[in-house]
């Protein structure tokens, strides 16, 4: 059967769809070029972010470890603390333990005594504290516990800070008519009057004379004068 030519724009429609075809290839090639890089970039932003997910973890790890290693040390620190502190005290001046040297005595820590009270009951003065302190190297002077032996040595007292006895003699004692307990929150000094005595009447307790002092800022807690209005803390 003879072949048939083709008519000239046929030839031209089939050039154009070939080349249609061909662009259509290469915008999908195109296409996938790009989704293929997509792919790689979102593959290499999951590995970048497993990466750094693992570095905070790692960090957070470390400063757990560190922050419990750190209070670990400072509990034990603490402990040590106290357990020194509440130990015998039986150092020298210079710190390190020695045997009592001649005049020196050793008093036990009862509960509720500070060094004030101890060097009132040792020497009838409460400015002796320091020597107390001073004897047994005491950084702080009231951190003392109950159940520590304290090295009291044998010093010159101070200015008595205390009367010689606890109750009220006729020469300081009580005016007839006079009531025995203070209650109210301030009291006029009576001839005779100390702080001791006034306490006792107020706190039933004579160590307490140091609450008056401190509340009536007195300088000089022996130099009351008759007509003098206290305050009495409570």
């Amino acid at each position: 059967m003879p072949r048939t030519k083709r008519p000239s724009y046929a030839k031209a429609r089939d050039g154009k769809q070939k080349k249609a075809a061909r662009k259509t290839l290469r915008q999908a090639q195109g296409k996938r070029v790009k989704v293929s890089s997509l792919r790689r970039m979102i593959r290499s932003v999951r590995w970048s972010e497993s990466y750094t997910s693992l570095l905070m973890g790692i960090i957070a790890v470390v400063v757990g470890v560190l922050f419990v290693v750190s209070f670990l040390r400072q509990t034990h620190h603490v402990q040590q603390t106290s357990s020194t502190s509440t130990t015998a005290i039986t150092a020298s001046p210079g710190g390190a333990p020695s045997e009592l040297q001649p005049g020196q005595k050793t008093y036990t820590v009862k509960a509720g005594d500070d060094l004030w009270h101890i060097a009132e009951m040792e020497y009838k003065s409460g400015y002796n504290w320091v020597d107390i302190a001073k004897a047994n190297n005491l950084s702080d002077p009231s951190m003392i516990f109950s159940g520590n032996t304290l090295i009291v040595p044998q010093v010159t007292p101070a200015v008595a800070t205390i009367s010689p006895t606890l109750t009220p003699t006729p020469e300081v004692g009580l005016k007839t008519g006079q009531s025995d307990t203070i209650t109210g929150s301030t009291y006029a000094v009576q001839k005779g009057d100390d702080l001791w005595h006034i306490a006792v009447r107020a706190y039933a307790d004579g160590y307490q004379w140091t609450k008056i002092a401190q509340a009536n800022a007195l300088s000089n807690p022996s130099l009351i004068f008759s007509g003098n209005v206290l305050k009495i803390p409570r």
